[in-house]
């Protein structure tokens, strides 16, 4: 009799289980030895396993460092140094040699620090098998020579950096320049990290260090040139393009080894379209010094057209700089807030031109020129603001920055309000095309400088002072062209402003020029308690010439109606105090009346050195009144109507 036999069950979970026992041993994270073995080997790990691709190889405190173990020749799920592991230095055995490494990447735990030498002179490449995940915890250091390892991947095959730690991408040798390529694929920066240039040695390091991976930044992170401040420029160009997105990000930028303000050594980022180096976002990226010492200022320069990109706002803090070199440096309308020890410097030879939108805090715009008779020209178009923005800053040389120099162009264009009430010196042209610019603050020439010009439909204001300075014949300190405006006073309040003649001193110059067609405007307080004032200082007879010009008038504050004389022009044989005749009887006409005036009429007031405006404020009907007038008028309307049916 044929006796049928089964598998026992017990036999084949026994079978299931070996199989998952023997999968799990082979996935198990393998421990390295405190060799010297090349990592593709058994001997390596204490697991006496050759790793094939699905293991984490793990070097734990057992490892002392004192061995340079081959990493290439070896394929690994990826590399992990638990915290108490010594500093861990790979190296390749031949130039074609090639380490696989897989989706887990590194992972650093605090304190600990993994190097890719290229001991001896020989190249290793890893090749990334998948998308990387690298792990860098708190003191962590990631460091490439990148003259010695090569990587490769395709364009899916993307890193994403985690933690505090930071990656260091250096050039053993002495050279103008080094690229790092981290495989095709994009290279992540979470937030936290830091992102380290050049060599630790201050007397071998490359000059530019250009990464072609495209960069995402998507939280705080801090950037570091390791320079010494004695050769030139030491920053990161991102070829491949910096992306902030939407995010708010600070990037810190650290020159430990710097050495006093030097522009050129202290730039670590470089924005350049030589290098297709970008920075884009639609954000705010602000960059802070890690460090306080003034003789660590730290930077990013843009240069040859390179430009923040995607309505991308920039804030430099304290100790940090804004460099602009070389043509057309910035190109976008960029709003630049300057805080307080903050720079904006136009750099080297040549005409210089940038372009921001609007300008903002209590920093410095100064020009360092390397040689030759040239001019930084800053144009701030507005950009799609339509409000007011204040800078209170520095526009001209600054003792602080070696070599700077007052040869600054400012251009306002746009249909938005600049406010200058800082300090100026600057001393080449201010032409305001569009929009208001107030002058809040003193604008102070020292030298032979070249006035304002205000075009047809935009403004010059403020209650600050303008004092020029030219001895040329027939020159105006200041042009208001037809269709152009001089409005006096703040934004919303009400203010003098001081043209001050003191070194305007050609034959025939001016320091107030109105062409015809161009006009004045004044606010006037509704109660007559105060107006917008037109004060000159060191006035000589013919330092205003009028042709005609209107004033239009605006009411505001509290309505009282009455009849009321305030003084629109004040003139000063000196600095505001000894009033003297302005020797006009004519050239100014009334010109738009604001709803409350109801009347207005000029006199030209040689005694009180004053040209003199009297209004009429009309009634305000109470709110009881007013209703009744409307009723009145709605029922005087429905009789004239019935009326009118009626003779129908």
């Amino acid at each position: 009799m044929n006796i049928r036999r089964y598998p026992s069950p017990f036999a084949a979970f026994s079978l299931v289980a070996a199989a998952l026992i023997a999968t799990t041993a082979e996935a198990a994270d393998l421990t390295k030895l405190n060799n010297g073995t090349a990592l593709g080997l058994a001997g390596a790990w204490s697991e006496n396993v050759a790793p094939n691709g699905t293991q984490i190889g793990v070097f734990t405190s057992i490892w002392d460092g004192t061995n340079t173990p081959i990493y290439t020749g070896s394929t690994l799920l990826g590399i992990k140094l638990q915290s108490g592991a010594a500093p861990v230095s790979l190296a390749s055995s031949s130039n074609s040699g090639i380490m696989t490494l897989g989706t887990e990447g590194f992972t650093l735990e605090s304190g600990t620090q993994l190097s890719f030498t290229g001991t001896n002179g020989i190249n290793g490449t890893i090749d990334f098998a998948g998308a990387q995940t690298w792990n860098l915890g708190s003191g962590s250091t990631l460091f490439f020579n990148t003259q010695r390892t090569l990587f490769t991947g395709d364009a899916t095959e993307n890193i994403t950096l985690n933690g505090t730690g930071a990656l260091h991408l250096s050039f053993r040798s002495d050279s103008t320049s080094f690229t790092t390529t981290l495989g095709s694929g994009s290279l992540t920066f979470t937030g936290g990290q830091r992102l380290i240039s050049g060599s630790n040695n201050i007397n071998s390091y490359a000059i530019n260090s250009i990464v072609t991976n495209k960069v995402f930044v998507n939280g705080d992170i801090t950037m570091q040139a390791n320079s010494s401040g004695t050769l030139n420029t030491a920053g990161l160009l991102f070829s491949g393009g910096m992306d902030l997105g939407a995010n708010d990000v600070s990037i810190s930028l650290s020159m430990p080894n710097a050495s006093g303000q030097n522009l050129n050594a202290n730039q670590v980022i470089r924005l350049n379209s030589a290098n297709t180096s970008t920075m884009t976002g639609s954000g705010t990226v602000t960059f802070l010094n890690e460090s306080s010492d003034a003789n660590k200022i730290a930077g990013i320069a843009v240069e040859n057209g390179g430009t923040f990109g995607g309505g991308l706002d920039v804030v430099m803090g304290a100790n940090t700089f804004l460099s602009v070199a070389n043509g057309n440096a910035l190109t976008s309308s960029t709003n630049l807030t300057l805080n307080d020890g903050g720079y904006l410097i136009g750099r080297l030879s040549g005409n210089l031109a940038a372009t921001l939108g609007t300008l903002s805090g209590a920093g410095s715009v100064t020009y360092v020129p390397s040689a030759g008779t040239t001019v930084f020209t800053l144009t701030l178009d507005g950009g799609s603001s339509t409000g007011t923005t204040e800078f209170s800053g520095k526009i001209g040389s600054d003792s602080a920055i070696a070599g700077s120099s007052n040869a600054i162009a400012l251009v306002k264009t746009g249909t938005n309000t600049q406010i200058l009430s800082g300090t100026m010196n600057y001393i080449k042209a201010t032409t305001v095309s569009g929009g208001k610019l107030l002058v809040n603050g003193t604008h102070a020439q020292s030298a032979t400088s070249n006035g304002y010009t205000v075009a047809s439909g935009a403004a010059l204001g403020g209650s600050g002072r303008i004092a020029g300075f030219n001895a040329t014949n027939n020159a105006s300190m200041i042009l208001v062209q037809s269709g152009g405006i001089l409005a006096p006073g703040g934004d919303t309040t009400f203010g003098t402003f001081v043209l001050d003649g003191v070194n305007i001193s050609g034959t025939g110059a001016r320091v107030l020029n109105m062409a015809s067609g161009a006009k004045f405007n004044f606010t006037l307080a509704g109660n007559g308690g105060s107006s917008d004032q037109l004060a000159f200082w060191n006035f000589a007879t013919g330092d205003l010439l009028l042709n005609s010009n209107a004033i239009d008038l605006t009411l505001s504050g509290p309505q009282v109606a009455g009849t009321y004389t305030v003084s629109l022009f004040k003139f000063f044989s000196d600095a505001g105090s000894s009033v003297v005749s302005s020797g006009l009887a004519s050239g100014l006409t009334i010109g738009t009346l604001g709803s409350g005036i109801d009347s207005a009429s000029i006199a030209y007031n040689g005694l009180n050195g004053s040209i003199d405006l009297t209004y009429t404020v009309s009634a305000i009907p109470e709110p009881a009144t007013a209703a009744m007038i409307l009723g009145v008028l709605a029922l005087g309307g429905t009789v004239l109507r019935r009326r009118r049916v009626k003779q129908s």
